[in-house]
Order: C-alpha cells, then sequence, then structure tokens
C-alpha cells in the first residue's frame, strides 16, 4: 500500500444504535482484519485464556459478523495500574498497546469524574473483566491490521 494510499484511510463509524465492544471487533474483522493476528495478540495478555471466534448472522435481512469473546468470569477488580501492566506486559504492538492503554485512560478519567475521586483510584468492574479487555485490546489490534490505527481521520457518529 502507498503513503498516499495509508494518508486516505478513514475510519467511519455509524454508532446511531449503540456500538459495544464486540460489535465493533465484529465490524473490524468483517471489514478485513486479521483473526489470526487478533487471537495471537489476546493470547499475549497475562491472565486467564482468552479467544474471540466470529459466525455469519443476519440481522433485519442484511448479512453481518458477530464476535464472541471467550473469557472466563471474572471476579477481580482490576484498577488502571492493572490494565496498563497486563497490556505493557503482553508483547503487543506499540501503537497497539498505546491505543489500549488510552482507552482505558479515558474510562479511569470519566469514572473518577463521575465518583470524585482520583483515576487511579477508580476500580473497573465490568470494564475490568477480561471480555472488556479483550474487546478494546482485539478492536486496537484489529484497527493495526487494518493499517487504520495511526490514521489521523476516525469518526463516530453521536
Amino acid at each position: 500500500m502507498s503513503e498516499r494510499d495509508k494518508a486516505q484511510r478513514t475510519l467511519w463509524v455509524d454508532a446511531g444504535n449503540g456500538a459495544a465492544g464486540d460489535m465493533l471487533l465484529a465490524a473490524l474483522l468483517d471489514a478485513g482484519a486479521d483473526l489470526a493476528a487478533v487471537r495471537a495478540g489476546l493470547h499475549g495478555i497475562g491472565t486467564e485464556p482468552l479467544d474471540v471466534t466470529v459466525s455469519a448472522v443476519r440481522r433485519h435481512g442484511l448479512r453481518a459478523a458477530h464476535a464472541t469473546v471467550h473469557a472466563p468470569p471474572s471476579t477481580v477488580t482490576r484498577h488502571l495500574a492493572d490494565i496498563i501492566a497486563l497490556l505493557t506486559g503482553a508483547g503487543l504492538p506499540d501503537d497497539v498497546r498505546d491505543f489500549a492503554a488510552d482507552v482505558f485512560e479515558r474510562l479511569a478519567r470519566a469514572e473518577a469524574r463521575v465518583h470524585g475521586v482520583d483515576a487511579s483510584a477508580v476500580g473497573f468492574h465490568e470494564v475490568g473483566a477480561l471480555d472488556a479487555i479483550a474487546d478494546v485490546v482485539g478492536c486496537a489490534l484489529a484497527l493495526h491490521t487494518l493499517g487504520l490505527l495511526g490514521s489521523p481521520t476516525r469518526v463516530v457518529s453521536p
């Protein structure tokens, strides 16, 4: 792919009806992201085993992909530092690690603002669960394989 082609790439997400992490991951895989690379990256996260499978579905008469993240139930409450440590130790490409860390840092700041605490004190429950970590890291890996992680143009609808 030429530098010109890379510069013209745009990621556009129509999230008008919401977009859960597994929905975003499915859409990116359906758009051509490398499932094997996503799986390999998830396997590097130092927790219980994580995996993702993709199946074809029909929704409202349209063909789509459905991603299922396979993760054991988690009762661990992770803080931002815990998640950053998992990402750092996972052997992920730098841009994937940095993107995923930024997502969790933004979530921590938002939670901190709502609860009136410091971001480092935020205990992620659902967001810190393994399936949510797999959703975020999986999307970052998928964006990376599509050449969209460093894209200057990422648009998400309201």
